[in-house]
């Protein structure tokens, strides 16, 4: 038998874990939150964006 691969593996214990199952409920509150970390996630990668553009030395044209 050869070797098993790093697929196979993760095919393996995926399946042998066991599986959280959400409701209704629980999957719009995962959703809400999901979703309210990214616009937050966003907002503070834009502001250290712009952060960065204006603290950047002019470079000669």
């Amino acid at each position: 038998m050869p070797p098993i691969t790093r697929p196979q593996v993760y095919r393996v214990v995926r399946e042998m874990l066991p599986r959280e199952r959400f409701g209704p409920q629980e999957l719009l509150l995962w959703l809400k939150e999901t979703q309210l970390r990214n616009q937050r996630a966003s907002h503070s990668h834009a502001r250290r964006r712009a952060a960065r553009r204006h603290i950047r030395p002019d470079t000669p044209p």
